[in-house]
């Protein structure tokens, strides 16, 4: 029973998973800019290809 008593008093694991909820609110919003980034960047490829073909050059 003391040794039940011993583990559920631990803390050491508790760091543990303090370090992984910042962790995980630091890379969330690196990740959504991330997708963002891209979605605009694709965006303004589209367009930029599509004015390349309008003008009669033709982009790979």
């Amino acid at each position: 029973m003391g040794t039940l008593i011993a583990l559920l008093r631990d803390e050491n694991g508790a760091s543990l998973v303090e370090y992984a909820m910042v962790a995980a609110l630091i890379a969330l919003p690196m990740l959504a800019l991330a997708v963002a980034i891209a979605a605009t960047a694709s965006a303004q490829l589209t367009t930029t290809t599509g004015g390349l073909q309008k003008i009669g050059t033709n982009p790979p």
